[in-house]
């Protein structure tokens, strides 16, 4: 029904998810505590990386295996100062590298295309944007007794009156970053909740509607209402009918209120 993997027993996801635990666990103890220093460092690479493999639209132009100098003319960048970013691209397993030196998509590479049904991407966009990275530097700040949090020290307001109210590019990629996460939960919810006794659902906090938008798909006799701040379900990703089953939209604070009278929240 949807382009996303199988969703698991409850009791094999929770022995994968220890066993990498353990996995990535015995992996940082195997090196000394400088090496782990320096390996912790390192990976803050990782996100400006993404970020610009995701700017140069590079996982778009890998349909086909490609060489530097060839990535580089679609890019308009320098072929020497992209190869270096692309291997290091190819040794975090962001992208694959042939042994004639060709770069060509992975699952991570495709997952980060603009075709991809869930917005992954926009996590990429929304974690590497300079107006979210400018927040690090004032965290040790923010710790200080009665100091605001590290972006309103950044941005002199709290994040989401930013994201709604200053930047509205800015929210419409956080909404995108967030629809990517609940597109997953809502296939686990789909499959692993009982829903025969479940007529009208509501999704508090449910940013744009992905989540119930998905739900929908697997089950379509259920009532829904979308609850969130108004500027954030101005952008639903459906739209209110009066049904059967019906599907609202509610705009409000749920530190004030949530829609009464649902079978589950």
């Amino acid at each position: 029904m949807l382009g996303a993997p199988a969703v698991p027993p409850g009791r094999i996801t929770v022995a994968a998810t220890t066993f990498r635990r353990w996995l990535s666990g015995a992996h940082r103890r195997a090196a000394p505590p400088p090496l782990q220093i320096l390996e912790s460092l390192f990976a803050a690479f990782d996100t400006p990386v993404l970020g610009t493999m995701v700017t140069l639209d590079i996982p778009d132009h890998l349909d086909q295996p490609r060489t530097v100098a060839d990535l580089a003319d679609r890019t308009g960048t320098d072929p020497e100062r992209l190869e270096r970013v692309l291997r290091y691209a190819a040794g975090r397993g962001f992208v694959a590298r042939t042994g004639s030196g060709q770069y060509r998509a992975n699952g991570i590479t495709k997952a980060l295309r603009t075709s991809a049904e869930a917005p992954w991407r926009a996590w990429v966009e929304f974690a590497a944007s300079p107006w979210f990275t400018s927040a690090w530097p004032n965290l040790a700040d923010s710790l200080k007794p009665g100091a605001p949090a590290a972006f309103d020290l950044s941005h002199g307001m709290d994040f989401f009156t930013y994201v709604t109210e200053h930047d509205p590019p800015a929210g419409a990629t956080f909404d995108e970053a967030m629809a990517a996460g609940a597109t997953l939960q809502a296939i686990g919810l789909a499959r692993a909740l009982d829903w025969d006794d479940v007529t009208s659902v509501c999704d508090v906090g449910g940013g744009t509607g992905a989540t119930l938008e998905v739900l929908l798909r697997y089950h379509p006799q259920l009532a829904v209402t979308l609850f969130d701040l108004p500027a954030v379900v101005e952008r639903a990703r459906f739209a209110p009918t009066p049904g059967p089953p019906a599907r609202s939209i509610e705009g409000g604070s749920f530190f004030e209120r949530v829609p009464p009278d649902h079978d589950l929240y």
